[in-house]
């Protein structure tokens, strides 16, 4: 009777049969797989202010002591998120997000990946009116903030509401920041007419 051996390949003559080792995987760290499935479900999501939200707290990810493998894996796909055309084609605030999540979880590529991204709006002039808009309407807003927020602050404690000032969401443009400065004003008024 011939037994079967366990061992698939060819047979040679006169030479010990070797087997081939199989690469024993250690098992990845709980933080590996939590990171795992946020990068499975990021994927998954249609709905753009969900994926901005969900975008926005992977900053958390900071703190875990993630492989290479799995920090060129977080990468790549914020990466993906950063594109504006195919596959996913995504909104701008969604794109923002990514950037910032990427900022702050790569610190190290910031101004070359900022670089690229102007050289590449570069090549792309059909585009480029509606980025310099963006761009505009965004020093706009910050320039809005830096002057109103201050005015805020000196205002906002003698009406006993708010102490501190609060934040507009970022990057969305000049329609919220003017949102954001007339709720501010429309808060200060109660106070305001109180005091004369």
């Amino acid at each position: 009777v011939m037994r079967r051996s366990s061992w698939s390949g060819p047979i040679r003559v006169g030479a010990p049969a070797v087997r081939r080792k199989t690469r024993q995987t250690a098992p990845q760290p709980l933080d590996e797989l939590f990171v795992d499935e946020a990068i499975r479900q990021v994927t998954v999501i249609k709905n753009e202010q969900v994926l901005a939200d969900y975008l926005s707290h992977f900053t958390v990810f900071s703190s875990l002591d993630l492989s290479p493998v799995m920090r060129n894996r977080l990468q790549g796909v914020l990466y993906t998120f950063t594109a504006p055309g195919g596959p996913f084609f995504l909104s701008r605030s969604v794109r923002h997000a990514a950037y910032d999540v990427m900022d702050t979880l790569f610190p190290e590529g910031r101004y070359a990946r900022k670089a690229i991204n102007l050289l590449c709006r570069l090549f792309h002039p059909y585009y480029l009116p509606s980025s310099f808009a963006n761009w505009v309407s965004e020093f706009i807003a910050r320039l809005l903030i830096h002057f109103l927020g201050p005015i805020y602050k000196i205002v906002a404690p003698s009406t006993g509401d708010h102490t501190e000032t609060p934040a507009p969401p970022p990057r969305q443009g000049i329609c919220s920041l003017a949102w954001w400065a007339l709720s501010s004003v429309v808060r200060l008024l109660p106070g305001m007419r109180a005091r004369q």
